[in-house]
């Protein structure tokens, strides 16, 4: 994981420009440039999976008319082998899985793992220098227009920079079969898939041309003493843009320690309905990075002030805000944190990972969403870049990861399902 703080040593604010993204009423997903204002817009129901490229890349994401669910006592061995559509609700038979909708990285079928990080990437194993080798049972139950699809779905394997897929009817007939090639779409963040016409979809700009994407997609909210997954409404960052979220009307520089690279910083919750849509009182900093050829953020970065100021729900669903450009020299910097997983089950561990160029004495702390604190540790930076493995034992539910190094306090939310 690359951590990148950047300290903004001069900057400019110029006139604000209002855009209005619409997404007919959930139907389009619309991909937006800061710097051009220019939209690129897709149909957001022609897909049901999605495959990251790149050369080390595994993470499998589901889109938001697919649910997905992993087999406890099933394998890929069983592929073919009928299964009872009962079956899959019951929870002793099967797990239902969800995107992480903080990281690109972690997908539906990648829970358990940490893709990119470590051997693991949920639905299959890393080899050294053979391949990423698939060894889960999944069904996917998509509707589509209307009608509800459910399918076998297996990753045997990724190799040569091909996922390799295979799919059948849950009674094990129908048998499909793919190689989807990730070096085709070398210049893309993900490969779209659809599974009734077991067709490769180009479904997104290239990966320097958009910054912002308005879309509909699936994260699991506080319900009382439940969690549940629901579909929102709301704005998934560019994996090179660091955003941060201020209260308040705020023209000024944020602090460095405001800056978070989670996908959904900007997210769904601007907004609030009370008899009709409620905007947030919030200003949003996005610090834009270019990828070199290991996709990783580099060079001297744009920042973007944005404010939301509509949202029209019904046949619509579209965002209006104003967009500032603020230009700016920037350099790398250091001391900065960051969870991953930020979604887990009870009893499963989570990781911290914190730069600092010198031996700052941190301390991280988790409170609940009632403000208790939970857990208290104290943290010793060793070299540039530290990472520890935490076991938590919580109950489900929202919590803050706080971490403290200097005069300087960054906050994480984590949620335990």
């Amino acid at each position: 994981m690359r951590l990148i703080l950047v300290f903004i040593i001069a900057f400019n604010i110029l006139n604000a420009t209002e855009i209005r993204i619409p997404t007919e009423g959930g139907a389009k997903s619309v991909y937006f440039n800061l710097n051009t204002h220019e939209s690129t817009i897709v149909n957001a129901d022609d897909w049901q999976l999605s495959f990251k490229s790149g050369n080390i890349a595994g993470t499998i994401r589901s889109n938001k008319n697919t649910k997905v669910f992993r087999a406890i006592d099933l394998t890929i061995e069983d592929f073919k082998t009928p299964i009872d559509a009962a079956d899959i609700v019951d929870k002793s038979k099967f797990v239902e899985l969800i995107n992480d909708p903080s990281d690109w990285k972690m997908g539906a079928f990648n829970d358990g793992g940490s893709p990119e990080e470590d051997f693991n990437y949920g639905w299959g194993e890393y080899s050294q220098g053979s391949g990423i080798f698939g060894s889960k049972l999944f069904v996917i139950e998509s509707t589509i227009e209307g009608k509800k699809h459910q399918k076998q779905f297996v990753i045997n394997s990724v190799s040569d920079n091909k996922y390799f897929i295979e799919l059948c009817d849950l009674d094990g007939t129908n048998e499909l079969s793919n190689e989807i090639n990730k070096s085709t779409f070398s210049d893309k963040n993900f490969v779209y898939f659809n599974i009734l016409n077991n067709e490769v979809i180009n479904n997104e700009p290239n990966i320097n041309e958009w910054d912002l994407l308005f879309t509909e997609y699936v994260t699991p909210i506080q319900a009382g003493p439940d969690v549940l997954n629901y579909t929102v409404a709301g704005v998934l960052q560019h994996p090179s843009l660091w955003v941060s979220e201020l209260e308040g009307d705020v023209s000024t520089e944020p602090s460095d320690d405001t800056y978070s690279p989670m996908i959904n910083t900007i997210g769904y919750d601007w907004k609030k309905f009370d008899n009709g849509y409620v905007i947030e009182d919030k200003t949003y900093f996005a610090q834009k990075f270019t990828y070199n050829e290991d996709l990783e953020p580099v060079g001297s970065g744009y920042i973007y002030r944005i404010r939301f100021t509509n949202y029209e729900g019904g046949t619509d669903k579209a965002s209006t805000f104003e967009v500032n450009s603020l230009t700016s020299s920037v350099e790398y910097k250091t001391n900065q944190f960051a969870i991953y997983p930020n979604i887990i089950s009870q009893n499963e561990s989570f990781n911290v990972v914190w730069n600092s160029n010198n031996q700052v004495i941190t301390s991280m702390r988790i409170i609940n969403s009632n403000g208790e604190e939970i857990l208290s540790k104290n943290l010793t930076s060793t070299n540039e870049l530290s990472n520890i493995k935490i076991d938590s034992n919580l109950a489900s539910g929202l919590y803050f990861v706080i971490f403290n190094y200097g005069n300087n306090i960054a906050t994480q939310k984590l949620m335990v399902k």
